[in-house]
């Protein structure tokens, strides 16, 4: 169990990173004056990286965003899962990890659950001793982003196992398909996601966990809006694209656009289609892999005539933006296979073995159109950097 003290006497008593001793993976809003912290936290399977050497114990201090509901978190330590956190409060809480042996070590932090369910922030993290660094290298240079909704976030993926409420604890990013991919390569990556969000349909809203505080954000956004934004709760920041270049490019969207068996708005198409242009516009080179679930993944969340509907205006969208010499663009259909039971997560969505069988499809797909090979996971960026 984790152990919690407060910010005030770590402070006096310990070793604080600053911003030049950490790495990221995700999109983060940086914190002004080169500091490391307060580190807020909005994106899916978003990870700070901090190595140290020489100490006995780690501190980290999480804190819930205010207007927004809890955030979980995966602490893991030269790749292994050391301990699990939860911002419930807008007052720091620290979790104290105590290590096995000295030397030199890899603390990574990663947010498991995505914005709509919560924002958090890390306040900072401490050693008792020893000292933080040396960097290490940045991996293999290998970027990839992966956008969409629910699905992609992981969405109730553990369900079947841990229950569905509350939601938070339902959901585990970093075993969804898209980056279980970018784990397998070894590749850096964001992940633009937002439960109930379509290329025209707003997101899902974000509920408090104080029902006295105002939300965040009333209505989610839609995902053109959100793959603009720096942090995914607010409508006012602007990520810089230049800034991170993907080489491969994942998307799953639009799919919550149909749903009760009816046709989206008439201009569907043409938005769905200048979507793809804008991520070509911030992405030249890079591998564009739409992903065609299969209907009896789409099914028991949208019914059977939208799941329909969506699989084949994506088809469509696809082969007319191919016919206008729309380059190194692939729309990858999934077989049915995948879901080798009936089993299924919360509120129809795939499970994490679900997530796993499309992974594994992908990756190959992927390992040929690039040529890349797979590092394994005891190398790879999300848990080694």
């Amino acid at each position: 169990m984790p152990t919690f003290i407060t910010a005030a006497i770590v402070s006096l008593c310990a070793i604080l990173v600053t911003g030049q001793q950490i790495s990221y993976n995700g999109r983060f809003p940086r914190v002004s004056n080169g500091a490391a912290f307060p580190q807020r936290f909005s994106w899916a399977a978003s990870s700070i990286y901090v190595p140290f050497q020489d100490a006995q114990n780690v501190t980290i201090a999480f804190s819930r965003v205010q207007g927004t509901g809890p955030s979980q978190f995966e602490i893991r330590v030269d790749s292994h899962l050391v301990e699990s956190a939860t911002s419930l409060t807008t007052k720091p809480q620290n979790v104290t990890v105590t290590l096995a042996g000295s030397g030199t070590h890899s603390l990574a932090i990663t947010k498991i659950t995505e914005a709509a369910l919560g924002e958090a922030q890390v306040d900072g993290v401490w050693l008792d001793k020893g000292s933080f660094g040396p960097m290490r290298s940045s991996g293999l240079g290998r970027r990839m982003e992966i956008i969409g909704a629910s699905i992609m976030n992981g969405y109730g993926n553990l369900g079947n196992d841990q229950g569905c409420q509350p939601s938070y604890q339902a959901e585990d990013a970093v075993v969804a398909v898209g980056p279980l991919v970018a784990n397998h390569f070894g590749a850096k990556f964001g992940l633009i996601a937002w439960t109930g969000a379509g290329i025209l349909r707003k997101g899902v809203e974000v509920r408090p966990e104080n029902a006295n505080e105002q939300p965040l954000e009333k209505q989610g956004p839609t995902i053109p809006e959100l793959y603009s934004r720096a942090d995914a709760g607010d409508p006012n920041s602007s990520f810089d694209h230049s800034q991170f270049t993907p080489q491969v490019v994942l998307i799953e969207a639009g799919g919550n656009d149909f749903s009760n068996g009816t046709k989206p708005p008439s201009n569907w198409g043409a938005e769905y289609k200048r979507f793809l242009r804008q991520v070509r516009s911030n992405a030249p080179e890079a591998d564009i892999v739409v992903l065609g679930l299969p209907v009896d993944i789409t099914r028991p969340i949208r019914g059977e005539a939208s799941a329909q509907m969506y699989a084949q205006a994506v088809q469509q969208q696809v082969q007319e933006l191919k016919a206008e010499n729309f380059q190194k663009l692939h729309l990858l259909r999934l077989p049915a296979s995948v879901m080798q039971d009936s089993t299924l997560g919360c509120n129809g969505h795939p499970t994490a073995n679900t997530h796993m069988n499309m992974a594994a499809i992908v990756q190959q797909f992927v390992a040929n159109i690039t040529a890349w090979g797979p590092t394994g996971t005891e190398t790879s960026f999300l848990y080694h950097n």
